[in-house]
């Protein structure tokens, strides 16, 4: 029997519970190829106020998800507690108020990585919803930007937005988790 490829999802969180929710509604809404499966780690931030109920139920009563709490706090803690708790081969982070544009999103990053075995890690921008703020729609073109510039002719990315990315595990075997004194991403 072969082993399927296990993808962990991968979402710190921050006190923003309504997005949150939206955010594991549109992954949990995923199909998936048979060759592989997914989880769900919700990553909370030290910092973290307590899970609704409503969050807590779906964490319960889907046997796909997760949720654990970081030591300290920070997106980067975050992160490292999520990983710690996952067993995925494919280590994917999707920011909390994201959603997924697509049911077939799972998939997408599964076909990327088996069409590229040599890439350590792929990632995309973000699309947001019209009701946004301003400061986000600004981040939001900021960050797409940032990947646009630094992406060759190729359409290979020198950088990669931490809120919309995966790695191979063994990225992080060899070269550790990611500085939890850069409280704020961008690590």
């Amino acid at each position: 029997m072969v082993r399927r490829t296990l993808i962990s999802i991968i979402i710190p969180t921050y006190n923003r519970p309504d997005l949150l929710q939206q955010c594991l509604i549109s992954v949990l809404r995923q199909s998936v190829d048979e060759n592989f499966d997914f989880e769900i780690v919700i990553a909370q931030d030290k910092r973290n106020a307590a899970l609704p109920e409503c969050l807590c139920k779906l964490v319960r009563e889907n046997n796909k998800t997760k949720a654990v709490r970081a030591e300290k706090p920070g997106v980067n803690a975050a992160r490292n507690a999520g990983i710690k708790e996952s067993r995925g081969d494919i280590i994917y982070f999707l920011d909390d108020d994201c959603k997924v544009p697509t049911d077939n999103w799972v998939n997408k990053i599964y076909e990327s990585f088996i069409n590229f075995p040599d890439a350590c890690a792929i990632g995309g921008g973000y699309i947001l919803e019209n009701k946004m703020s301003l400061l986000s729609i600004f981040r939001n073109a900021l960050d797409n930007f940032y990947i646009k510039s630094n992406t060759n002719p190729e359409n290979e990315a020198a950088v990669l937005i931490g809120g919309n990315c995966g790695y191979r595990r063994d990225v992080f075997e060899r070269r550790g988790l990611f500085d939890e004194n850069i409280p704020y991403g961008g690590a």
